[in-house]
Protein backbone atom coordinates (compact mmCIF):
# COMPACT_ATOMS: atom_id res chain seq x y z
CA UNK A 1 0.00 0.00 0.00
CA UNK A 2 1.27 3.73 -0.57
CA UNK A 3 0.30 6.83 -0.28
CA UNK A 4 0.53 10.30 -3.00
CA UNK A 5 -0.36 13.76 -2.01
CA UNK A 6 -1.62 16.55 -3.83
CA UNK A 7 -0.85 19.30 -2.09
CA UNK A 8 -2.46 21.66 -4.51
CA UNK A 9 -5.89 20.68 -4.47
CA UNK A 10 -5.51 19.04 -1.01
CA UNK A 11 -6.26 15.55 -1.98
CA UNK A 12 -4.99 12.31 -0.32
CA UNK A 13 -4.30 9.23 -3.06
CA UNK A 14 -4.36 5.88 -1.97
CA UNK A 15 -3.16 2.61 -3.29
CA UNK A 16 -3.15 -0.72 -2.42
CA UNK A 17 -2.50 -4.03 -3.81
CA UNK A 18 -3.38 -7.42 -2.59
CA UNK A 19 -1.11 -10.97 -3.71
CA UNK A 20 -0.94 -14.35 -3.31
CA UNK A 21 1.81 -16.25 -2.40
CA UNK A 22 2.98 -16.34 -6.10
CA UNK A 23 2.57 -12.51 -6.33
CA UNK A 24 -0.10 -12.55 -8.20
CA UNK A 25 -2.76 -9.19 -8.32
CA UNK A 26 -5.74 -10.80 -6.43
CA UNK A 27 -7.50 -7.21 -5.71
CA UNK A 28 -6.44 -3.73 -6.12
CA UNK A 29 -7.51 -0.13 -4.87
CA UNK A 30 -7.14 3.69 -5.57
CA UNK A 31 -8.93 5.57 -3.74
CA UNK A 32 -9.03 9.31 -3.32
CA UNK A 33 -9.72 11.38 -0.38
CA UNK A 34 -9.60 14.96 1.17
CA UNK A 35 -6.31 15.61 2.53
CA UNK A 36 -4.66 18.50 3.79
CA UNK A 37 -2.44 16.19 6.28
CA UNK A 38 1.75 15.64 6.66
CA UNK A 39 3.08 12.69 4.95
CA UNK A 40 3.33 10.58 7.68
CA UNK A 41 0.09 10.95 8.69
CA UNK A 42 -1.09 10.35 5.09
CA UNK A 43 0.85 7.27 5.12
CA UNK A 44 -0.77 6.41 8.17
CA UNK A 45 -4.05 6.61 6.88
CA UNK A 46 -3.16 5.14 3.17
CA UNK A 47 -2.62 2.11 5.49
CA UNK A 48 -6.07 2.04 7.57
CA UNK A 49 -8.36 2.71 4.76
CA UNK A 50 -6.40 -0.66 3.02
CA UNK A 51 -6.60 -2.69 5.64
CA UNK A 52 -10.66 -1.52 5.79
CA UNK A 53 -10.92 -2.68 2.70
CA UNK A 54 -8.68 -6.12 3.07
CA UNK A 55 -11.20 -6.76 6.11
CA UNK A 56 -13.71 -5.96 3.91
CA UNK A 57 -12.96 -8.18 0.96
CA UNK A 58 -13.01 -11.26 3.66
CA UNK A 59 -9.03 -11.89 2.87
CA UNK A 60 -6.61 -13.49 5.04
CA UNK A 61 -3.12 -10.88 5.39
CA UNK A 62 0.00 -12.43 5.85
CA UNK A 63 2.17 -9.20 5.87
CA UNK A 64 1.66 -5.89 4.61
CA UNK A 65 4.17 -4.50 2.96
CA UNK A 66 4.86 -0.48 4.12
CA UNK A 67 7.55 1.91 2.17
CA UNK A 68 6.83 4.72 5.22
CA UNK A 69 9.48 3.31 7.78
CA UNK A 70 8.42 6.37 9.87
CA UNK A 71 4.85 5.33 10.44
CA UNK A 72 6.20 1.33 10.88
CA UNK A 73 8.65 2.88 13.30
CA UNK A 74 5.87 5.03 15.31
CA UNK A 75 3.51 2.14 14.98
CA UNK A 76 5.81 -0.28 16.47
CA UNK A 77 6.84 2.26 19.28
CA UNK A 78 10.29 3.04 18.46
CA UNK A 79 9.48 7.19 18.29
CA UNK A 80 6.80 9.50 19.90
CA UNK A 81 4.13 10.67 18.06
CA UNK A 82 1.55 13.60 18.50
CA UNK A 83 -1.92 13.03 19.74
CA UNK A 84 -3.78 13.33 15.91
CA UNK A 85 -1.47 10.19 14.67
CA UNK A 86 -1.32 7.89 17.91
CA UNK A 87 -5.45 8.00 17.11
CA UNK A 88 -4.80 6.66 13.49
CA UNK A 89 -2.35 3.86 14.98
CA UNK A 90 -4.35 2.80 17.52
CA UNK A 91 -7.42 2.18 14.78
CA UNK A 92 -4.27 0.33 12.78
CA UNK A 93 -3.55 -1.81 15.61
CA UNK A 94 -7.52 -2.75 15.75
CA UNK A 95 -7.94 -3.79 12.27
CA UNK A 96 -4.36 -5.41 12.25
CA UNK A 97 -6.13 -7.35 14.88
CA UNK A 98 -8.64 -9.40 12.96
CA UNK A 99 -5.43 -10.64 10.78
CA UNK A 100 -3.96 -13.51 13.03
CA UNK A 101 -0.16 -13.54 12.50
CA UNK A 102 0.25 -10.65 10.22
CA UNK A 103 3.12 -8.46 9.97
CA UNK A 104 3.97 -5.17 9.13
CA UNK A 105 6.83 -5.37 6.53
CA UNK A 106 9.14 -1.75 5.37
CA UNK A 107 9.55 -2.21 1.71
CA UNK A 108 12.01 0.41 0.03
CA UNK A 109 10.20 2.79 -2.25
CA UNK A 110 11.24 0.90 -5.34
CA UNK A 111 9.61 -2.47 -4.35
CA UNK A 112 6.33 -0.38 -3.65
CA UNK A 113 5.89 1.29 -7.61
CA UNK A 114 2.72 -0.62 -8.50
CA UNK A 115 1.06 0.28 -4.85
CA UNK A 116 2.32 4.24 -5.43
CA UNK A 117 1.45 3.92 -9.34
CA UNK A 118 -1.93 3.35 -7.72
CA UNK A 119 -2.17 6.05 -5.45
CA UNK A 120 -0.95 8.27 -8.01
CA UNK A 121 -3.37 7.24 -10.33
CA UNK A 122 -6.55 7.88 -8.24
CA UNK A 123 -5.30 11.64 -7.35
CA UNK A 124 -6.55 12.17 -11.31
CA UNK A 125 -9.79 10.29 -10.62
CA UNK A 126 -12.69 10.76 -8.98
CA UNK A 127 -14.01 8.76 -6.21
CA UNK A 128 -12.39 4.82 -6.11
CA UNK A 129 -11.22 2.23 -8.41
CA UNK A 130 -11.45 -1.55 -7.11
CA UNK A 131 -10.06 -4.59 -9.10
CA UNK A 132 -10.27 -8.16 -7.80
CA UNK A 133 -8.62 -10.92 -9.70
CA UNK A 134 -6.82 -8.83 -12.26
CA UNK A 135 -4.25 -5.90 -12.88
CA UNK A 136 -5.83 -2.50 -13.19
CA UNK A 137 -4.39 -0.58 -16.44
CA UNK A 138 -2.92 2.03 -14.86
CA UNK A 139 -0.32 -0.61 -13.34
CA UNK A 140 0.00 -3.42 -15.76
CA UNK A 141 3.72 -2.54 -17.31
CA UNK A 142 5.18 -2.36 -13.27
CA UNK A 143 2.79 -5.27 -12.23
CA UNK A 144 4.54 -7.11 -15.35
CA UNK A 145 7.84 -5.69 -14.75
CA UNK A 146 8.20 -7.01 -10.84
Amino acid sequence: MDAALDNTSKFLGIGAIIRNHNGEVKGALAKKLNGGLFVVEAEAVALLRSLEWAKLLGVLLDSVEIDALSVLNLYCGRENCFSQLRGLLLDIHVLLSYFPGVSLVHVRRDANRAAYGLARFSLRTDGELVRLEEIPSPIVSVVLME
